[in-house]
């Protein structure tokens, strides 16, 4: 069997980034405010690169990033837009395997069953061009 892996690393911060009015700020931490009971759900990398991690209190990382905006993750929003995505690439193929739960470990990884779909779509560099494109 042949598979396409798709990768979107920090999809909840991506998801924000794309839908924010103005450019999000340098540091970046999704989950919460640092005061609240709360984990770290996604980060962007400069924010990684001072040692805020997933799943990391939002306290935990206020102490690494002080300066860092902390902002609340819109759970829901962040599902939908993956199914929506998923949606697209069901188009493309049956074979879909992804988890649009933004809490779990893997969401914004997806599999794509590829197997004889160079009769439809062309060889693998055309296939991926259309399913990124």
């Amino acid at each position: 069997m042949r598979l396409l892996y798709l990768d979107w690393p920090h999809l909840p911060h991506r998801i924000e980034a794309a839908r924010a009015s103005a450019p999000l700020p340098d540091l970046v931490v999704i989950g919460g405010q640092p005061w609240e009971p709360a984990l770290v759900l996604d980060a962007n990398t400069a924010a990684v690169r001072l040692g805020v991690r997933r799943d990391q209190p939002l306290g935990t990382a206020h102490r690494l990033a002080p300066e860092a905006h902390f902002m609340a993750a819109d759970r829901e929003h962040y599902a939908r837009t993956m199914e929506r995505a998923l949606d697209a690439l069901a188009h493309f193929t049956p074979g879909v395997e992804a988890d649009s739960d933004p809490d779990a470990h893997t969401f914004g990884q997806v599999l794509l069953g590829i197997e004889g779909l160079h009769r439809l779509w062309g060889n693998d560099e055309r296939l991926v061009g259309r399913v990124l494109g």
